[in-house]
C-alpha cells in the first residue's frame, strides 16, 4: 500500500504543471452616475455586464474577460484593456463582443478605442482598420433611452438618416470602408455612415473625449 502511493505521487509530480490562460481582456473601471449628475468608480454595477452563454453576469473590476464574450455598457461607462495592450471605453448604451485581440465587432452605442498597431472594428456594415490610433466609433444606442450626466446627443446630426453611425479621429489614422466605398479618415476628422453603407464627405471634428481616457466623458 505503501509502494503504490509512493508511485502515485512520484507520477503526479512528473505530470507538468500548465499555467492558466492569460485574460483575454480585464475590465479596468467602472462608473456609474450620481443623483448630483456626477460619475463615480464602482467595484461592480447592475448597469454593466458580460454574456456568457445565456447568463448575464454582473461586471466587477479586475474581472478577467473571455474571447468571444459579450460586453454591454448600460447606464454606465466602462473601460477594459485587451491582452493585446488597447484599450477601450464603453459609454453608456454600448455593447461589444470580444471577437479577437486585435478585433472587436461593436452592435450598439459609442466605444472609444486607444489601440498600437494593426487593430480593426466592424459595425454593422462598416469595417474600420487603423494602425496606432486614437478613435470613436458612434452608432444607434437601443439598449437604453436614458441619458448619462454630460452626454452629448449631437455627435450624429439630427438630420442624419436613421440609423447613421459617426466614425471620428483623434491621432493617427482610420480606413473606413463600406459596401458603398471607402475612405481614409486623418487627425481630426470625420465621416458619417448611413444604414445603407453610404459615406459622407469627411469634415473636421473635435471632441475632448478623446484626449485621454481620465477624462470625464462627455
Amino acid at each position: 500500500m505503501i509502494r503504490s502511493l509512493t508511485t502515485l505521487l512520484l507520477l503526479s509530480a512528473a505530470i507538468p504543471a500548465y499555467a492558466q490562460p492569460e485574460a483575454f481582456a480585464t475590465v479596468d473601471k467602472i462608473m456609474e452616475p450620481t443623483a448630483k449628475g456626477k460619475w463615480k468608480s464602482v467595484q461592480e454595477s447592475t448597469q454593466a455586464q458580460v454574456l456568457r452563454g445565456d447568463e448575464s453576469v454582473l461586471l466587477m473590476k479586475g474581472m478577467s474577460l473571455a474571447e468571444g464574450e459579450t460586453l454591454r455598457a448600460m447606464l454606465s461607462l466602462t473601460e477594459i484593456s485587451l491582452a493585446s495592450g488597447n484599450t477601450l471605453r464603453l459609454e453608456p448604451g454600448a455593447e461589444i463582443v470580444l471577437r479577437e485581440p486585435t478585433f472587436i465587432e461593436q452592435l450598439a452605442g459609442e466605444v472609444l478605442y486607444q489601440v498600437k498597431g494593426v487593430f480593426s472594428v466592424e459595425y454593422g456594415v462598416i469595417h474600420c482598420t487603423v494602425e496606432g490610433t486614437r478613435f470613436e466609433i458612434v452608432g444607434p444606442n437601443p439598449t437604453t433611452t436614458l441619458q448619462a450626466p454630460g452626454d452629448n446627443p449631437y455627435d450624429i446630426p439630427k438630420d442624419a438618416p436613421e440609423g447613421s453611425i459617426s466614425v471620428q479621429v483623434t491621432k493617427g489614422k482610420v480606413r473606413v470602408t463600406t459596401p458603398e466605398g471607402e475612405i481614409l479618415l486623418k487627425k481630426g476628422s470625420r465621416v458619417l455612415v448611413g444604414p445603407d453603407g453610404t459615406l459622407s464627405e469627411a469634415e473636421k471634428w473635435e471632441n475632448c473625449s478623446l484626449c485621454g481616457f481620465s477624462h470625464t466623458p462627455h
